[in-house]
């Protein structure tokens, strides 16, 4: 299982970014949430495919914005925005 908070860490090790990020309490999911329910589990479809992921997360995270910045690069380089 990954947290948000851990894939929020890990994008923001890999971009750089220190923006600060903030939680609100009124939007957290209550104890008996449901949210345990929905986690994705796919074993079964790995069982069924023989399908694994190639990579690990943090580096399709790190791909992902590689693409993301070379794109933005692209298509507007007048911007002088970074990704």
């Amino acid at each position: 299982m990954v947290a948000v908070a851990d894939v929020l860490d890990l994008v923001k090790g890999i971009t750089g970014c220190d923006k600060p990020v903030t939680a609100e309490d009124a939007r957290k999911r209550p104890p008996e949430s449901e949210v345990m329910a929905l986690m994705a589990d796919a074993s079964r479809f790995r069982d069924a495919t023989g399908w694994a992921p190639a990579v690990t997360l943090e580096e399709g995270l790190k791909r992902t914005v590689a693409w993301w910045r070379d794109r933005m690069d692209r298509t507007r380089p007048d911007t002088g925005y970074r990704v």
